[in-house]
């Protein structure tokens, strides 16, 4: 069993459209402290598969912007706990090295009348070092 504890950028996604006579930009950002436990079950010396389940302290930005003959902008944040979990596998080099390969889902990040929700899926390879 371990406790993790980290910082998260999930990212930006941004989508440009246009309208008759009008260019619309859309713009959604997320980062955050991420805090979980992690369970493992060693198999032998080399391989260790785990799981994980924690919260995220989701930090969400959206902006939108009108440009053409009327412009005009909108902004809106949210800072909530989401949960998180995930799953992932080790395989140890030696006794203070390994490769850690990972898939994490930040479930529902966002506030759904505000900035917008989503889940975000992370997917992670590693070097890890034990001292």
């Amino acid at each position: 069993m371990a406790f993790e504890a980290g910082w998260v950028d999930l990212g930006e996604f941004k989508y440009t459209g246009q309208l008759p006579g009008r260019t619309f930009t859309e713009r959604w950002r997320a980062q955050g402290v991420n805090l979980a436990g992690v369970m493992s079950l060693p198999i032998g010396q080399n391989f260790a598969p785990f799981v994980k389940a924690g919260l995220l302290r989701a930090e969400v930005r959206a902006e939108a912007q009108v440009s053409g003959s009327q412009n005009a902008s909108a902004s809106a944040s949210d800072t909530s706990w989401r949960p998180n979990y995930g799953a992932g596998l080790v395989y140890n080099l030696n006794p203070s090295v390994g490769i850690r390969a990972e898939i994490e889902r930040f479930h529902k990040i966002g506030e759904s009348k505000t900035t917008g929700s989503a889940s975000v899926d992370l997917y992670t390879i590693g070097l890890m070092y034990r001292f």
